[in-house]
């Protein structure tokens, strides 16, 4: 099936540990489209998801941290890329629907 290019890969599904949170970002636009913000993204362990958007935000990114620490230095990351204007940032409480 790996051949035929049914199965693309594979992934570890692992217990829930560490502060989840879902973050908006609003980018500006620039010279080089959003690729900077995308490559810092791409490099950036943490993010485990990143959508393009449209409307009232540019990207939805879901992270995981270690703790509210490593959230903070993770924003204040974010937060010094060229192009973004502002994050909003929303903690996971508790997942109610998740698909592997």
């Amino acid at each position: 099936m790996e051949e035929a290019g049914t199965i693309l890969g594979y992934r570890a599904v692992v217990a829930d540990a560490g502060l989840r949170a879902v973050v908006r970002v609003v980018t500006r636009p620039s010279a080089d489209g959003d690729q900077t913000f995308e490559r810092f993204v791409t490099e950036e362990p943490r993010i485990e998801g990143c959508y393009d958007v449209d409307g009232e935000d540019s990207f939805f990114l879901t992270v995981r941290c270690a703790n509210p620490k490593d959230l903070q230095q993770l924003l204040i990351a974010l937060r010094s890329q060229p192009p973004v204007l502002r994050t909003v940032t929303n903690i996971v409480l508790a997942v109610v629907k998740e698909e592997a």
